[in-house]
This record gives C-alpha cells, structure tokens and sequence, in this order.
C-alpha cells in the first residue's frame, strides 16, 4: 500500500463505523494501533469529518448525480474522508485524491475508483468553497432547534462555533509520577 493510504482507510472505516453502527469514535480512535504522526492524521481526519459531516455530504451531493444515501458506504466514507482533508488539512490536493482512489481500490469497491477520482476532481476543479458564514449549517436541525428554545441567538451561535473548533490541548501531571526526558 502507498505511505498515507492506510491512514486515510482507517479513517474512512472508523467514520463509517461511527455513522453505521453507533461506535464512539474517541473509543475508535482511542483503540488505533496508528501511532505518531499516522495517529496524529487518523484523529485528525476522524473528528474533522465527523464535526463537519452535514457540509461534507452537501458538497459531495453538489459534484455527484448520486445521492450520499445511495453511493455505497465504503466509498461515500473515502470521500467523506479525502473531502474534509482538502478543506481543513495540509496535505497537497493531488496526493489526497491519489490516496482516496488508492484506498477505493484496497477496498471492495475498486470499480468505484473512477467516480472517487472524477468526483474529488470536479470538487477541486470548482474551487474551495467558502467558509459557511452561520455555524448552524453544520449541524443537524433539531439540535439548533433545540438550543434557540433554551438560549439567546448570540449564545446559540457562540456555542456552535466553538463547538467546531479543535478542543485545547490539557496536559495535567499526576502526583507521584515522575517523567523521563
């Protein structure tokens, strides 16, 4: 398998174990054999699809004929994938759909490696589209719903932004443990 290919299948899989099965994805995540930096990307690729997954779906409707619902799952999950990288990673965009295609292929559905390419092409090909300027875009309805009945407008948006952004890093020590280095 090509170097990054793995990564970005494990990721594929783990979101589809999420979306289709009701894994939790930090007990995924957290169970990984990937360690440093293919760790790194598995989390990062696994949370960022997962947290904007209504918008990832919108644009992959945009550039297929296909609906998200009826494009099979293993391939619907590479795209999720490879389309959440183009937008909030740093991997060049020729490699990712390299990678998209390659992982297709690895998979059950390699004669689906042509729409993985056609589609991820005909995205780049359009352009980045914009940041979506109100956060609740994201997010199923009845969850914004629900907070605009319990909360003030500002608040509600205050909280679906930061709720879409990466959490902090806490690093806290533990009395008696002493660290080497």
């Amino acid at each position: 398998m090509k170097p990054g290919v793995e990564v970005r299948r494990t990721a594929a899989l783990t979101v589809g174990r999420v979306m289709r099965s009701g894994a939790f994805s930090n007990r995924l995540v957290d169970a990984s054999s990937l360690d440093g930096g293919d760790g790194a990307l598995f989390r990062f690729l696994t949370y960022t699809t997962r947290r904007h997954l209504r918008r990832i779906d919108s644009l992959i409707e945009m550039h297929s004929t296909t609906k998200v619902s009826a494009i099979e799952p293993e391939v619907v999950d590479v795209l999720r994938v490879a389309i959440a990288e183009t937008l909030y990673g740093r991997a060049p965009s020729h490699a990712i759909v390299d990678s998209a295609v390659e992982s297709v292929k690895s998979g059950k559905s390699k004669r689906a490696a042509g729409f993985v390419n056609g589609l991820l092409r005909s995205f780049l090909r359009s352009g980045l589209p914009e940041e979506p300027s109100d956060p609740s875009v994201e997010y199923p309805d009845w969850i914004v719903a629900s907070l605009e009945t319990a909360w003030p407008d500002e608040e509600v948006t205050g909280f679906l932004e930061t709720s879409l952004a990466d959490a902090p890093r806490q690093v806290r020590s533990r009395d008696g443990v002493v660290a080497d280095g």
